[in-house]
């Protein structure tokens, strides 16, 4: 079985993390938001844009592999940010 590389799903998964990613930076910049608050959010950005490079630009087992790392690093960003509250 192989598995083929998804580039439109990979751009919707980038434009997501860069909706995410904006605000945030627009925000520490301004420093209405400190930085130590907004490690979550870059933490889910960061492994949604690690997703969307594996499906984007591998066909196989990398794929598989970095779309696991990158949901993981989502997670871990989706527990930061929980822990924060």
């Amino acid at each position: 079985m192989t598995v083929e590389r998804h580039p439109v799903v990979a751009a919707l998964l980038a434009f997501t993390a860069l909706v995410v990613i904006v605000p945030v930076v627009v925000q520490v910049a301004r420093r209405e938001y400190p930085l130590k608050q907004a490690w979550g959010q870059l933490m889910i950005a960061a492994g949604m844009l690690v997703v969307a490079a594996g499906y984007g630009l591998f066909e196989g087992r990398p794929q598989g592999y970095l779309a696991v790392a990158g949901f993981a690093a989502a997670v871990a960003g989706m527990l930061v940010v929980q822990r924060r509250r």
